[in-house]
């Protein structure tokens, strides 16, 4: 989303870092008392969804004061941003579309090229174990699995999208695996994650006497 804007130092143009979209410049230069004339037109690019830098340079020469108003998708004003810099962060797929500027001066306004700008989702999501990847489980014993967890950088919360296969039977000793998986709205692919049941038997047998118990009195003589 855009976020604020601010005018740069002539002749300067800065680049952004920690996952922020920054600068976008446009740079004009008093000459003369004619309407404002872009010399240098911005470049069409693709950046990292709530990741990337941006490099819209463009520069303009006119007679000052010049004034600034930036459009989105050709019509869409956006509301504050009226300086020489569009500094834009956190964008988001639906950000994707054209940006362009009006600069105009006492003479008349002049509109940059459209700069298509495509934010691009290809950072695949992130699975994590709710609990220990390996868990043991006493043979007719309870067993509830926990789970996991899945998080996107651009689609955010992919928990409830999360496939499980694979199951216990907690009546039966023996390891199970249990495989989770996920993929975001742009078919990025998160690492598999596996979690280990193994089903034990710790417990010793009880043996338990049927019917009535030995009495040796009663054994016959011969057998004593």
């Amino acid at each position: 989303m855009i976020t604020s804007a601010s005018i740069p130092d002539a002749g300067n143009l800065s680049s952004g870092s920690g996952g922020r979209l920054r600068n976008c410049h446009e740079h004009c230069h008093a000459h003369g008392h004619n309407s404002p004339a872009i010399t240098i037109e911005p470049a069409d690019q693709a950046i990292e969804c709530h990741n990337g830098t941006c490099h819209l340079y463009r520069r303009a020469e006119s007679a000052a004061p010049l004034s600034y108003q930036w459009f989105y998708n050709n019509d869409t004003l956006l509301a504050d941003q009226t300086n020489a810099t569009l500094t834009v962060s956190n964008m988001v797929i639906a950000d994707t579309g054209e940006y362009k500027v009006v600069v105009s001066n006492s003479a008349g306004p002049v509109t940059s090229r459209n700069a298509l700008l495509v934010v691009k989702d290809r950072i695949a999501p992130v699975i994590a174990l709710t609990g220990p990847g390996t868990i043991q489980v006493e043979c007719h014993g309870a067993f509830a699995d926990r789970g996991a967890t899945a998080s996107d950088s651009c689609a955010g919360d992919l928990t409830s999208q999360i496939i499980t296969t694979g199951s216990v039977n907690p009546d039966l000793p023996g390891p199970y695996l249990l495989r989770y998986n996920v993929s975001d709205p742009a078919g990025n692919s998160a690492v598999e994650v596996m979690r280990t049941v193994n089903v034990v038997d710790t417990v010793k047998p009880l043996l338990t006497l049927v019917g009535k118990r030995f009495d040796e009195r009663r054994m016959p003589r011969q057998l004593h």
